[in-house]
């Protein structure tokens, strides 16, 4: 069997905008008429807690039908439930133009999620924090809404969904930094 490589569809991804916040701290001598105290030394940064935590709603909203794509609509069409990882950069499921891993191939042939689930959670907790489900979606018009927790050490998301009704029909995200 030839492996699955996974080709770019080039659709424009929609992120919210995200704000930073930088603070400085300045230091100011007395009257310059001696070297300045040298500063005490930077306390250790306490360790990870819930507020190292942000939760992320993750919405999937299918606007493919008849009448946006009227060329060849297969009739019958959906989409399955939604599948996926949080994670951090030391694992990959799926990649442009990459050789998707055996449960990305069943997921995007059947809509079969076992495999996926089983190799994210092989990846539990060294590279990845949690296996992500979705419920599935009618097309046109139908929207799934999840909510995703991420942490510092696990900021990439990772999402799928089969298209049937062709095998080899699918569409996600792969390690996209929220």
């Amino acid at each position: 069997m030839t492996p699955m490589v996974l080709k770019p569809l080039n659709v424009p991804i929609r992120r919210p905008a995200l704000a930073t916040v930088v603070a400085a701290t300045l230091a100011c001598g007395d009257s310059g008429t001696g070297p300045a105290p040298s500063p005490d030394p930077e306390p250790e940064p306490p360790p990870p807690t819930a507020s190292a935590t942000a939760t992320y709603r993750v919405a999937f909203e299918a606007t493919w039908s008849a009448s946006t794509h009227p060329t060849n609509f297969p009739g019958g069409a959906h989409f399955s439930p939604l599948i996926g990882a949080v994670h951090n950069a030391g694992v990959t499921f799926w990649a442009r133009d990459g050789t998707a891993t055996p449960g990305i191939e069943s997921m995007a042939e059947t809509g079969g999620t076992s495999t996926l689930t089983a190799e994210i959670q092989a990846e539990i907790p060294g590279d990845a924090l949690a296996v992500v489900n979705g419920s599935g979606i009618r097309s046109p018009w139908g929207t799934t809404i999840q909510a995703v927790a991420l942490r510092e050490h696990f900021p990439l998301v990772t999402h799928v969904t089969w298209n049937p009704p062709r095998p080899d029909w699918c569409v996600g995200v792969t390690g996209l930094s929220l």
